[in-house]
């Protein structure tokens, strides 16, 4: 029988030994925090003047997050580990990257560009005086999707090995929607482009931009979003989603 209740999957759903098969789809970018150290002005990690984990951002930011994501995502495994009886499947669907890197490298996140034009706007906003600089510097995503390689070393790593056995670790790209499609649609009508891109941003982040700025501030940034989005062809020109895909057995 399916079955869902209220809470973090980082913490306990369900009794021990309760459950035959598990899935967690299109969820795990999620993490349970932004990482201390990169809200910290006093820590190499601060992440000053950014939202995220983007071109430009210092290693050390990086690297958290990277550690954060590590810590998350071996909770959340351990906590299914309980919850699922000996022989009981686990299937993760994960947002990924695919530029694998390590602590001192930055890989290109998927919704690289998105995040990339919320940033600039944000920025742009600031510098015209028409935002803070304390809102900027006070704000980042707890988003993070990651490589291959950075989910092998939580899946494969001694502290998982005695509950877990590897059915599936896969990387997948797919489409989105026909490419042919989203360049028509940028080309014929940009506005409306720049449209959907706001939707999307709105979508995947605005519940969280909102009560950090307030509304009014909120829909000025979006309106500026907005308009570098319809001007920027970086991201239609790729309709792949990058893909992780994790079936896992209890020993």
């Amino acid at each position: 029988m399916p079955c869902g209740l209220p809470g973090s999957f980082y913490s306990s759903l369900f009794p021990g030994r309760y459950l035959h098969i598990g899935l967690c789809t299109l969820a795990l970018h999620n993490l349970s925090q932004v990482p201390d150290a990169v809200q910290d002005p006093r820590s190499s990690a601060w992440n000053e003047n950014g939202t995220w984990i983007l071109e430009g951002c210092k290693p050390e930011t990086a690297a958290a997050y990277k550690r954060q994501f590590a810590k998350d995502f071996t909770c959340f495994l351990r906590h299914r580990s309980q919850e699922l009886v000996p022989g009981g499947l686990l299937f993760c669907v994960m947002i990924a990257s695919s530029i694998d890197g390590t602590s001192t490298s930055l890989p290109k996140r998927d919704h690289h560009q998105l995040q990339t034009n919320l940033q600039i706007a944000w920025r742009q906003l600031v510098s015209e005086g028409l935002l803070e600089q304390e809102s900027l510097d006070t704000f980042n995503m707890p988003l993070f999707t990651p490589t291959m390689d950075e989910v092998k070393e939580v899946v494969c790593g001694n502290a998982l090995q005695a509950e877990f056995e590897v059915v599936e670790l896969e990387f997948v790209e797919i489409e989105r929607a026909p490419a042919h499609l989203w360049v028509q649609t940028a080309a014929a009508d940009a506005q409306t482009w720049g449209r959907t891109c706001e939707m999307m941003v709105r979508n995947f982040v605005g519940s969280l931009i909102q009560p950090h700025l307030g509304l009014a501030k909120f829909e000025l940034l979006m309106e500026r979003f907005r308009h570098l989005a319809a001007a920027d062809d970086e991201v239609y020109r790729s309709s792949l989603m990058r893909l992780i895909v994790l079936a896992l057995s209890r020993r």
